[in-house]
């Protein structure tokens, strides 16, 4: 018998492969290619990692957030 398509997500869904590691390599590339290079941080934790990645690293990066109206 044929498994039905939610079973095929299920299975599928646990095998999912992590998200590669942010390098501030990576980040110096795209500042190299793109000087006036900014972060639009919405302050969330993902957001917050990059923040630190660039701070730490001394990247010249603006770092701004958009006010909620």
């Amino acid at each position: 018998m044929r498994s039905s398509g939610t079973d095929d997500f299920e299975a599928n869904c646990c095998r999912r492969q992590p998200k590669p590691p942010l390098r501030v390599h990576d980040i110096e590339a795209i500042v190299a290619e793109f000087p006036n290079t900014a972060l639009a941080s919405s302050l969330g934790a993902e957001d917050m990692v990059v923040t630190d990645a660039i701070l730490s690293a001394g990247l010249p990066i603006a770092i701004f957030t958009l006010p909620r109206v």
